[in-house]
């Protein structure tokens, strides 16, 4: 993951007006050309970053933030957006695209990101619920596009201050937590999606809970990296998101 460069253009137009000329994924219409993309390339400063997945040496999938509303009042607000090249698709990438601009929001005081996906694109739905984005509104029938109305699924997410942190990883406020005796309670519960994440009160070993966790891995509770704090114990949590 990096920023996007004047470089990486090309690629991101290839990407990007495929989409736009053969599918339903975007409601753009129109295919972008270099002036446009240069254009579009500065008008995002650091606040509003526009970032890559290369792998291979070439741009893979991409990402933006964008200002919500022009008015002073939703200065806090962003617009995501996210492409993977086909071919690329269900490795992550877009994942990975995406968990960068929620970091960066973060990182420059954004408060909430929304998101606005034509309703047949599920993979980018599923995609944003994974990251804790919650679908907020559909707009019906809005975008007319390939010969057919378009409804527009709306989702968002608020960026607030982590209360639950496992190793660098962030579980944000608001996320539902369980807490369970039975480590198979525990794996439905997050298996479901019930709880992002699922408190053992009785640890077992490490070897024994590492089963339990869908990341497959666990990780020792840190007293003080943990509200509510318990005393003891281990955190089986759901950090594989399905792109």
């Amino acid at each position: 993951m990096r920023d996007a460069l004047e470089a990486d253009l090309d690629q991101i137009a290839a990407i990007w007006n495929h989409e736009v000329l053969w599918t339903d994924a975007t409601t753009d219409t129109e295919p972008r050309d270099p002036a446009a993309l240069s254009e579009w390339l500065a008008r995002h400063p650091a606040a509003y970053p526009i970032v890559v997945a290369v792998a291979g040496g070439a741009v893979r999938a991409f990402g933006s933030l964008s200002p919500w509303r022009p008015k002073p009042a939703f200065a806090r607000t962003v617009e995501d957006s996210v492409y993977v090249e086909r071919g690329h698709r269900n490795a992550g990438l877009g994942r990975l695209v995406l968990a960068e601009l929620i970091a960066r929001a973060r990182a420059h005081g954004h408060h909430s990101i929304l998101a606005r996906v034509t309703s047949q694109n599920t993979a980018s739905i599923r995609l944003h619920q994974a990251l804790g984005f919650r679908v907020v509104g559909v707009e019906r029938e809005v975008a007319w596009k390939l010969g057919a109305w378009l409804d527009v699924t709306v989702l968002h997410k608020l960026i607030l201050e982590p209360h639950l942190q496992i190793d660098g990883k962030v579980l944000e406020a608001g996320e539902t937590v369980g807490y369970y005796r039975d480590p198979s309670r525990a794996l439905v519960a997050v298996a479901t999606g019930a709880a992002q994440a699922a408190f053992l009160l009785n640890p077992t070993t490490m070897t024994e809970t590492r089963e339990v966790s869908l990341a497959g891995e666990t990780m020792p509770q840190k007293s003080t990296d943990f509200y509510p704090k318990l005393l003891s114990g281990l955190v089986a949590a759901k950090f594989a998101f399905p792109e």
